[in-house]
């Protein structure tokens, strides 16, 4: 995004150059990198997506193929049973990543605020450059 922006604020010099061909290869060069990064996040966003809102159902079928090889009886009142478990537990299942998700942005947003934080100040900078 960066690159894409300091390319429209002096576009007026590339083309005055003939540095347009240079300019959009570089451009295309950028936007690959872009696009293997957000390809990247999409593809674990849908995994976590197909694990977190499928879990219900993978420990349901998990738990009747541990109840056939124990050797237990497919009878209905254990199997209501264990899927009423399964239903209320599905809740926190499902919200366990969205709430690692959010811890996870929490942290790169205070780390951020921190580095803002820390920088010095333009201020004080121009107020210097001005006096000498």
């Amino acid at each position: 995004m960066k690159y894409c922006t300091e390319l429209l604020n002096n576009i007026k010099i590339f083309k005055l150059y003939n540095w347009e061909n240079i300019i959009a290869e570089r451009a295309r060069e950028a936007r690959k990198g872009e696009m293997a990064a957000q390809t990247k996040f999409i593809t674990v966003l849908t995994g976590i997506f197909f694990i977190s809102w499928g879990s219900r159902y993978y420990v349901m079928v998990a738990m009747l193929v541990a109840m056939a090889l124990v050797g237990q009886k497919f009878e209905a009142g254990p199997i209501f049973t264990a899927l009423s478990i399964v239903r209320v537990l599905v809740i926190s299942v499902i919200i366990v990543p969205n709430i690692i998700n959010n811890f996870i942005q929490t942290m790169i947003s205070m780390d951020r605020i921190q580095k803002f934080m820390k920088t010095k100040d333009f201020v004080q900078y121009v107020a210097s450059r001005e006096s000498t």
